[in-house]
């Protein structure tokens, strides 16, 4: 089998397809803006904190590897939620200020970066910033449904592991679409850059979604993500990133 097998579209990985050519159809054939593209990137992590709370509610109820002898859910799991939802959306707050304070100066329209709610109402008034902000989300609830809710992953997780999955996820985002933000600010190369930052995303959502269901690449990407020999550091490298792949 060709090594590079997992780049070509298929039943697997449809959906992260699906979505990268909608980007560039969108700036293409729809004369989307660039910041239109990276702000949609950004505007991924509110849904992913959204679809995850649902994941940990769905968890917390129905789960039977996380209740008691008396077949009880611990209160100790549930607090884990609100938890999770005032921690992550502040740091959604936080980033939202910087993010407004970066792009005020080029999108008309945006109010102060600390009038977080104001801005993203703004935004979602604009069709094509609608549309490409929407369209992320169903791409993100449809994974969801695939890789957990369908196959009631819920019933065999435990809230407490289950708390930390998006961290990987949110901080190669943030990564890659702050280094993108800074050529587009600097070098003055606003389609360049978000082509750069959907080829990028593209690539390691589809080298994610591989591993997830092929343990000799998953394997190979622990080895890429860890610098470190110890096998102590392999088995947590390895199982920080079972806790992520699987979901």
């Amino acid at each position: 089998m060709n090594k590079y097998n997992w780049l070509i579209p298929n039943s697997k990985n449809y959906l992260i397809w699906g979505f990268s050519l909608l980007m560039i159809c969108g700036l293409y054939l729809f004369n989307w803006k660039a910041e239109t593209i990276l702000l949609t990137y950004f505007f991924e992590t509110i849904a992913i904190g959204f679809i995850h709370i649902f994941k940990l509610l769905a968890t917390f109820l129905y789960s039977t590897s996380s209740t008691d002898r008396k077949g009880k859910h611990p209160a100790s799991s549930f607090f884990y939620i609100p938890f999770f939802a005032v921690h992550y959306f502040f740091f959604i707050f936080i980033q939202s200020v910087f993010v407004f304070a970066f792009f005020t100066s080029i999108i008309p329209g945006l109010k102060d970066s600390f009038d977080v709610w104001g801005n993203y109402k703004y935004l979602l008034g604009i069709p094509e910033y609608l549309m490409a902000f929407m369209s992320i989300v169903m791409v993100n609830v449809a994974f969801a449904f695939k890789n957990f809710f369908l196959p009631k992953k819920y019933e065999t997780k435990q809230v407490e592991s289950l708390f930390t999955q998006p961290y990987l996820r949110i901080f190669i985002q943030q990564f890659v679409t702050i280094l993108t933000g800074f050529t587009f600010l600097f070098l003055n190369a606003d389609i360049i850059s978000a082509l750069i930052l959907i080829l990028i995303r593209l690539i390691i959502d589809l080298a994610l979604n591989y591993a997830s269901y092929n343990l000799d690449f998953r394997d190979k990407l622990i080895k890429v993500m860890n610098n470190s020999n110890n096998p102590r550091d392999m088995d947590k490298a390895r199982k920080d990133l079972n806790i992520f792949l699987d979901d």
